[in-house]
């Protein structure tokens, strides 16, 4: 693969659910890419999306009867939304890993956490089971676990929720992947560890050229970490930017309005919040999903959605405010 090549290209995915209320749109015609080395943040309210974009990056949904996938996801010049179940099992772990976000629930508590790291590097790399328990031991030590070679004798009971979300880095890196998916990994951490596990990932990023996606409803964290940013609302991409572009001149209101709910030391008074609530996903209402709840809509945000266009060099807004200012 070309190195000046995304190593990530979704192109116009879709996620539906079939329920019993109708047909449910978690994701709608989403797109983006990641290269090599970078770290891109998914930011948005709960429901909007972000979780179940990651999945479908590794085609953990869309195999049952209820769950329909469209668009392209080409990874590394291939399109994994044609491979087989048996062909992304090769791929999930070697190629790509994910970081889920409770590391309390995330690891078999009847295996030693050594063993459950080996086990990756032995499936996907076919190493001997003693070489795969020196890698598993290593790693932990990678991801500074103190005493690693007596932890990896231990079970997951026997680690505090900081020291298990290092674990479960260590197994997602243990095989070297290119991709590494973090779905809200500090959300059931305290602020300190939060900010040491933070850290260890970006280390391990200038370590290995990881490529990263971030998901996350903290833009504290995103503001850390990443280089681009791209908020999510109702299933869409409403704004794209780098990171510094965006909370120097967000441009979306649903963007301004994240911003503004965020308490800041700096600013007297009450915050000021995103009223209403996030639409129903079954029934979304017509033009642009967020005019409900929006301040400034024009008539044409209640007719016709906006699509996601550059509005200046790698910046790109869905709002119809956006071309009436043009």
């Amino acid at each position: 693969m070309s190195k000046d090549r995304p190593i990530l290209e979704v192109k116009h995915l879709s996620v539906e659910f079939k329920t019993r209320e109708g047909i449910l749109k978690a994701v709608n015609d989403v797109s983006f890419d990641v290269n090599p080395a970078e770290m891109i943040g998914i930011v948005g309210e709960s429901g909007c999306g972000k979780s179940v974009t990651s999945k479908a990056i590794m085609k953990l949904i869309g195999n049952r009867k209820n769950e329909f996938l469209s668009g392209k996801v080409i990874f590394k010049g291939e399109n994994i939304l044609e491979k087989s179940e048996k062909e992304m099992q090769k791929i999930r772990g070697r190629d790509q890993a994910l970081i889920s976000q409770d590391p309390m629930t995330s690891l078999n508590p009847l295996f030693k956490v050594g063993q459950q790291i080996a086990e990756v590097p032995r499936i996907h790399q076919k190493v001997a089971k003693k070489n795969a328990w020196e890698k598993a031991i290593k790693m932990l030590e990678t991801v500074k676990v103190p005493s690693a070679g007596q932890r990896a004798n231990q079970y997951p009971h026997q680690f505090s929720g900081g020291m298990l979300q290092r674990c479960i880095i260590a197994m997602g890196l243990s095989c070297e992947p290119e991709l590494l998916i973090a779905d809200e990994p500090t959300t059931a951490l305290d602020v300190t560890i939060q900010a040491q596990v933070l850290k260890l990932i970006m280390d391990l990023k200038k370590q290995f050229g990881t490529a990263i996606i971030l998901i996350t409803h903290d833009l504290g964290v995103v503001a850390q970490t990443c280089d681009t940013v791209a908020v999510l609302y109702a299933g869409s991409i409403v704004e794209m930017t780098s990171k510094k572009s965006l909370f120097k001149s967000p441009r979306h209101p649903y963007t301004r309005g994240l911003l503004e709910s965020i308490p800041n030391p700096a600013k007297k008074g009450l915050l000021n919040p995103i009223g209403g609530q996030p639409p129903n996903l079954v029934k979304l209402p017509q033009g642009c999903p967020f005019h409900p709840r929006c301040g400034l809509a024009l008539a044409k945000c209640r007719e016709t959605k906006p699509d996601l266009k550059n509005r200046s060099e790698n910046h790109r807004v869905a709002c119809w405010l956006e071309e009436s200012h043009e």
